[in-house]
């Protein structure tokens, strides 16, 4: 999991998170370039980058705040 690639998408709009997270799941080429070692990576990359939307969206919070937060999550799932 990489911080930056997961901010780096946050410039993308939620429908084209959307959009390349099932272009990933049904084995498609990528519309948009996403950083990751995998497809495993990629989609966490997608997948934290349209959870901290959402959630900046619903609390009124930023965006790169929330990505801290879902590191956070993915870190406490770990352990």
């Amino acid at each position: 999991m990489n911080i930056a690639a997961i901010k780096k998408l946050l410039d993308k709009d939620l429908n084209t998170l959307r959009k390349l997270e099932n272009e990933l799941l049904e084995g498609e080429p990528l519309s948009e370039e996403v950083i990751g070692v995998d497809e495993g990576e990629q989609l966490t990359h997608i997948t934290g980058a349209i959870w901290a939307l959402e959630q900046a969206q619903a609390n009124g919070t930023e965006p790169h705040k929330e990505v801290r937060n879902f590191i956070a999550r993915v870190r406490e799932s770990i352990n």
